[in-house]
């Protein structure tokens, strides 16, 4: 099943949350601070950055109460998105 919702994203508790990225974000602003420590070394690294269908899958630790986070690129910058 799936389900879309705009709760928290610290407060998802199912097995997949799917976070969408915008490319060219350096610094990743938009995703919440609770992504940076699972990003900031794949961005550093250049094995993600946010391009359009890139995905990247990781499994959460503590802090977190989903099981797995998936980023999805999703190109430039898209206010429909927002």
């Amino acid at each position: 099943m799936i389900i879309v919702s705009n709760k928290k994203c610290g407060s998802f508790t199912g097995d997949l949350l799917v976070v969408l990225v915008a490319q060219g974000d350096a610094d990743l602003v938009p995703v919440d601070s609770l992504f940076h420590p699972y990003l900031d070394l794949p961005v550093k690294e250049k094995d993600f950055s946010g391009k359009e269908g890139e995905t990247y899958l990781v499994y959460s630790d503590s802090g977190l109460e989903c099981r797995r986070i998936l980023f999805v690129g999703v190109g430039e910058d898209r206010e429909d998105l927002e």
